[in-house]
This record gives structure tokens, sequence and C-alpha cells, in this order.
């Protein structure tokens, strides 16, 4: 037979049903471990009522507190050393895996070299060739002609500027699903 609705019943604060309790009263009088049960629990119940109160030492506020705050600053510092040793820990294998990964261009720093190299000499390139178009345009624009490169500019620019507002607000638009 399951007891433990009964064991539950008995020490429980709650106001029983009369249904329940009837069949409390019931099993309490032919099963032999329920009863002792009810009775030791009875008897708990009277001592911790009867029981004095009991108040805490002096300043038992001011010592948890001081507690508290030690562990607190103690799991702190468990938690910083943990956060520390992860960072430094991925660190590392980034490392490891950068230097795996770039030990051939390591192993020879020439091609390396060269490679920058280029790249600086084809800047210097590039901002040559736009300084040559600046001052083919600049020539181009005589007194006489300056109006129409004023009006062709301004249109290109005008287009350049809706161009760029359509592009920002299909950008920031929400998108719309089709069903």
């Amino acid at each position: 037979m399951n007891h433990k609705i009964y064991e539950e019943w008995l020490v429980s604060n709650e106001e029983l049903s009369p249904k329940d309790a009837a069949t409390l009263r019931e099993h309490l009088q032919y099963c032999e471990s329920c009863s002792r049960l009810a009775i030791a629990w009875k008897e708990v119940d009277h001592r911790l009522a009867d029981a004095p109160l009991v108040s805490p030492k002096s300043n038992f506020v001011d010592r948890w507190r001081v507690y508290l705050e030690a562990d607190q600053q103690k799991r702190l510092r468990r938690q910083n050393s943990l956060m520390l040793f992860g960072t430094w820990t991925i660190t590392g294998g980034i490392l490891i895996t950068l230097v795996v990964v770039a030990w051939p261009i390591l192993r020879s720093p020439k091609i390396l070299l060269l490679a920058y190299l280029y790249q600086f000499v084809s800047l210097f390139k590039l901002i040559n060739l736009m300084q040559d178009m600046i001052a083919i345009m600049s020539r181009s624009l005589s007194v006489s002609n300056a109006l129409g490169w004023l009006v062709l500019l301004t249109g290109v620019f005008s287009a350049l500027s809706v161009f760029w507002f359509i592009s920002i607000r299909y950008l920031m638009s929400p998108r719309r699903l089709s069903k």
C-alpha cells in the first residue's frame, strides 16, 4: 500500500477536507507505521511550539555583512582569474593558429616584402594618375567652356545624390516578405 499521501497529510499544516480527514482517521486505525508517525509528529510539533525563541548573538548582522562581502570578493577574484585565463588561452590559440597558417610567409619574408613594395608603388601610381586626370580636367575647363562644365558637373552630382538617397532608403526600409 502507498503511504506517501497519508504521510504528507500528517505533516502538512493545511486544513484537510472532511472526506480526506475521515480517510486519514480510518487509515490510522489499522496502519501502525502511520500511527507512530502521527504521534511522533504531534510530539515534534508540541516541542517546537513550546521551545523558546533564540535571539542571534550581538553584531550578527555586521558579521554576516563582512562574511558576505568577503565571499563576494572571493567569487569576483575567481571569476576574474578564470576570465583572464580564458582570454590568455584563446589569445595563445589564435597566435599559434596564425603562426601555423603564416609559416610559409614567415619562412621567406622576401616575398611578403616584395608584395608590400608592389602595393606601395601601385598606390603612388594611382595617386599620380589621379593628379594627371585632375590637371587635364582643370585645363579643359576654360573660361569659355566653364558654364557647360558647371552644368554637366552639377547634373552628375545631382544624379549621384539621388542615387545615394534611393540606395540609403532602400537599405534602411524593412524587407517585405511575399507569401
